[in-house]
């Protein structure tokens, strides 16, 4: 960066630490205003039919295996890529059911890929799997930064033989409300 940063005498100069913070205030700055136009993108819903259709997810950890769970209930066939994974995505890969494949992240694993996720504890790494996935038109979420993915997961539930999504404008508490909300609004209506 173009700052000198110094945190204490007892660190000393740390470029490393003055790149994070420059990296973390783009982040926030990029999701108050969206993209390069200055507002929020338009985000069009629709229901992804992902059943037998390999999904790579960099990263295995806490959100990647809350993401897992409603991707195997669609049938998708789930590649994960992380040099450690937590305990539910090893019980599964055990089981056979996800496929964990134990290192670093790479362009190829978007190979025959229809949907990527990056949910990485590195907010580069991140931004490298969504700029791969763009280039290759497969959608991505980003985990740590929704503007800078192609995608977006919404808050899901169902009632009735319905499934309700909602997509927010960045307020994941807000988002759960709302979903929330429609799903018992469905559920009075089926009554």
């Amino acid at each position: 960066p173009d700052a000198e940063v110094r945190v204490a005498d007892v660190i000393g100069d740390c470029d490393q630490l003055a790149q994070m913070v420059v990296d973390r205030y783009r982040e926030v700055s990029q999701r108050r205003i969206g993209p390069a136009t200055g507002a929020a993108p338009q985000v069009y819903l629709s229901g992804l039919v992902l059943s037998g259709r390999k999904v790579l997810i960099a990263g295995a950890g806490t959100v990647a295996a809350r993401r897992v769970q409603k991707l195997l209930e669609a049938g998708a066939d789930l590649h994960l890529v992380a040099p450690q994974a937590n305990d539910v995505i090893r019980e599964l890969a055990a089981q056979g059911r996800v496929q964990w494949h134990q290192r670093a992240v790479a362009e190829s694993d978007l190979d025959a890929a229809w949907y990527a996720l990056a949910l990485t504890d590195s907010p580069s790494v991140n931004a490298e799997v969504a700029a791969w996935a763009e280039a290759r038109r497969i959608f991505c979420v980003r985990g740590d930064q929704a503007s800078g993915g192609s995608a977006w997961t919404p808050a899901t539930g169902e009632v009735a033989g319905l499934r309700v999504g909602v997509v927010g404008d960045r307020n994941p508490h807000r988002t759960a409300r709302a979903r929330t909300r429609a799903v018992e609004a469905l559920a009075e209506l089926a009554e």
